[in-house]
């Protein structure tokens, strides 16, 4: 018994280095991973995935599922894409229609309310929120 919990503890042990090591050489694997993460959780398929992480522009119908709103919203033609983030050169960022996919759902959440007469305030942006000074 003990020499299969030494044996599994240094598959890990030889496992984890080599993560480590696809890390430090490859740091955009890291990203691409997450963005693979969040398509997962807003229900694109594998499929779809695969062909988004190749990192061109694909084009898709259906619903996408917002994890932040609860729901589904439908799209008759989107487009994704992975792209270097604005902001961060080392990073990514999924955009959805040329935006960024956060600003995507709150967009179609802003869509499905309106009908219903729902108006929502817009947030400003992070940075431009102005407080009382004293």
């Amino acid at each position: 018994m003990l020499t299969i919990q030494q044996e599994h503890e240094t598959t890990m042990g030889k496992l984890k280095q080599e993560l480590k090591k696809i890390h430090d050489l490859f740091p955009q694997i890291k990203e691409l991973l997450w963005i693979e993460k969040l398509l997962l959780a807003m229900r694109f398929s594998e499929a779809l995935i695969k062909e988004i992480l190749k990192m061109k522009p694909v084009g898709f119908k259906g619903s996408v599922y917002s994890p932040e709103y609860q729901r589904y919203f439908k799209t008759e033609h989107s487009v994704a894409e992975i792209k270097p983030h604005s902001k961060e050169p080392d990073k990514y960022q999924l955009t959805l229609d040329g935006v960024s996919d956060t600003n995507w759902r709150r967009q179609k959440n802003v869509e499905f309310q309106e009908p219903m007469g729902i108006k929502i305030k817009e947030e400003p942006e992070i940075g431009e929120r102005k407080g009382f000074r004293m």
